[in-house]
């Protein structure tokens, strides 16, 4: 039996367009929690966000690699250090990069710089992304972007 549990959330237009390292971690928490619910449908479990760019997702694609990465963060000591390591590799990386912390070119940094960071981990999830389309009657075209 295939019960798919998605994760939903909104980013308003004073956050980042990109998951925040603190939503990484409470992807993690809640695929743990789901997990311990119904093992035989962790593989189902989804996390979705909207922002102002488009719709962002994180799905389980290796339940053992995702326990794994999960379980490496439980504690506020290795939080911090993923948290940091985001910020640098991802936030301050993308000001140096084009001086500024606002605008479609600080978005699309944001976005570059958040895939190279994903890239750089085993997740066990799988990242996609859809941007709003140009005509609202349009559906959303998804890209696997990991």
């Amino acid at each position: 039996q295939n019960n798919p549990v998605i994760r939903l959330h909104k980013h308003h237009n004073e956050l980042h367009p990109v998951f925040s390292a603190e939503d990484i971690l409470g992807m993690t928490e809640f695929f743990l929690e789901k997990k311990q619910v119904d093992e035989n449908n962790a593989g189902t479990i989804s996390f979705i966000m909207v922002s102002k760019t488009g719709l962002h997702a994180f799905r389980v694609s290796n339940v053992a690699e995702a326990e794994h990465f999960s379980g490496i963060y439980p504690t506020n000591n290795t939080k911090e250090i993923f948290i940091d390591a985001y910020v640098k590799e991802v936030v301050i990386e993308s000001i140096k990069e084009c001086n500024c912390t606002s605008g479609a070119v600080f978005d699309q940094l944001l976005f570059d710089n958040f895939i190279t960071f994903f890239k750089g981990f085993v997740w066990g999830f799988d990242y996609f992304y859809a941007p709003h389309p140009t005509d609202p009657t349009d559906n959303y075209t998804w890209t696997k972007k990991s």
